[in-house]
């Protein structure tokens, strides 16, 4: 009777573990921007915090309010940039989504206008402001 117990318990097993978040997200995208000084960039800042709330330049905004903000950006001379920043524990499906909602304003694509990692560490690395880290 034990063993008839273990193997079903062993044929479960391995469906159960299938249906689990996967343990890390995607890394930023390649075309986002890599590690630099930020010295003389006009910068918005985009926080998604681990239970999903979006925050521009530190206020907590709506999906659709980060939206109107990402458009009006586009609009002005210099464009500023966008950085994301995400804290541990935010749903990939959440990183994803900002991402897309970012790239479908903003030209990610064409002058490093789009970067994510973590702000404080940039700020403090020794690099210099005109040739990227790869």
């Amino acid at each position: 009777m034990k063993h008839w117990r273990a193997i079903l318990l062993m044929a479960v097993a391995p469906c159960a573990c299938s249906k689990e978040a996967p343990k890390a997200c995607s890394p930023p995208r390649s075309e986002w921007g890599k590690p630099r000084s930020f010295e003389l960039i006009v910068l918005n800042k985009i926080a998604l915090d681990r239970t999903g709330r979006t925050y521009w330049n530190g206020k907590q905004v709506s999906r659709e309010t980060l939206d109107e903000y990402l458009v009006l950006g586009t609009r002005l001379n210099p464009e500023p940039w966008v950085f994301l920043e995400t804290e541990m524990g935010a749903s990939c499906a959440s990183i994803e989504a900002i991402r897309d909602q970012v790239e479908k304003r903003v030209d990610c694509a064409t002058g490093y206008r789009c970067n994510e990692g973590i702000m404080t560490i940039w700020e403090n690395m020794a690099i210099s402001s005109t040739t990227p880290a790869s």
